[in-house]
């Protein structure tokens, strides 16, 4: 059975003062496990693709990785012009990986977000001139979601070009959010990185971007940061308090799921996750994804093994889905 994998990391050099930058300017706290880090993850990450990634492909049957960078991305930056440098950059080293083992690697394109007019240009150039998939943004840009007005234009560039934005996790700024004080081990994905990004694919449905954009699509990681588990105490949050007040949606909140937004099975959860995703939000979206190189991709097949899926449903995720929203060819 075909597989593709739509959230796999890839690192580039520069990305790396990027990131510490951003850590500093944000006070973040120091909770990665840095041993595991740079003893286990990066030595794989930034080893050549014949080394590691394309054996470990082989070895557990991934056809097609679709490459993106890692958080903070781009949107780490604090410049605009160094965003755009770097969008640039990465994006035609990711190319020259999927020009160098042609069918095996699509890519999700870095955009400067810092300046939403250049990251719909750099979104066109990416898509019409390289081939690629869509864009992965890693977030918020410091305090900007992607909800606001100004990215009009990003999200008309993709609708226009028919492919979808890929949200992907960003820390928490604790600075702001009181309740992680005194309790860093829930940064990070066991709850912050999940919190973050729900709010975040939240805003983008109660600001009305899909009102506004209604062929537009937008990829959640994660099997849907735990969305798919709330969407009717979200509806009825919708329709008691002001929300439905506000005239912004002409449907409730849930129903632009089935409609506008994707998930994916990126990292671990467990069965009854994937089951209340489907009943949620439709087996045609849910896309397969392992979140590499932070899970092995055998574990990864797993876990959709482990399921209890149809022949037909594990189709759709571990690959057809993929391939009508990507616009991969069967």
């Amino acid at each position: 059975m075909r597989k593709i994998a739509i959230e796999e990391a890839i690192f580039f050099e520069k990305l790396g003062p990027v990131r510490n930058k951003w850590v500093e300017r944000n006070d973040m706290p120091g909770t990665i496990d840095l041993e595991l880090y740079m003893g286990t993850i990066m030595p794989r990450m930034i080893a050549p693709f014949d080394k590691v990634r394309l054996p470990e492909m082989n070895a557990a049957g991934v056809d097609i990785q679709v490459l993106s960078l890692g958080a903070p991305g781009v949107q780490g930056c604090e410049d605009a012009r160094e965003a755009l440098t770097l969008s640039i950059e990465s994006n035609d080293l990711i190319y020259e990986k999927m020009k160098a083992y042609p069918g095996r690697f699509g890519g999700f394109a870095a955009v400067p977000t810092q300046d939403p007019e250049a990251a719909a240009k750099e979104l066109e150039r990416c898509v019409t001139k390289l081939g690629f998939c869509g864009a992965m943004v890693q977030g918020r840009t410091e305090d900007k979601y992607l909800d606001d007005p100004s990215y009009d234009v990003l999200w008309e560039a993709a609708q226009a070009l028919n492919v979808p934005i890929s949200l992907h996790v960003m820390d928490t700024d604790v600075r702001k959010m009181q309740i992680f004080e005194g309790c860093y081990s829930l940064l990070g994905p066991g709850w912050s990185w999940n919190l973050e990004s729900a709010t975040h694919v939240l805003r983008i449905i109660m600001n009305g971007v899909f009102e506004r954009f209604p062929k537009a699509q937008v990829i959640c990681g994660h099997m849907g940061e735990g969305l798919p588990y709330y969407l009717g105490r979200i509806d009825e949050g919708f329709m008691t308090f002001c929300g439905h007040l506000e005239q912004k949606l002409t449907r409730l909140p849930s129903a632009y799921f089935p409609t506008n937004v994707y998930i994916t099975t990126s990292g671990r959860y467990y069965p009854p996750a994937m089951r209340c995703a489907i009943d949620a939000v439709g087996v045609d979206r849910v896309l397969f994804a392992t979140d590499w190189p932070f899970l092995l991709l055998d574990e990864a097949i797993e876990l959709v093994e482990n399921c209890s899926l149809s022949r037909e449903e594990k189709e759709s995720i571990f690959h057809i889905n993929a391939e009508r929203l990507l616009n991969i060819a069967p």
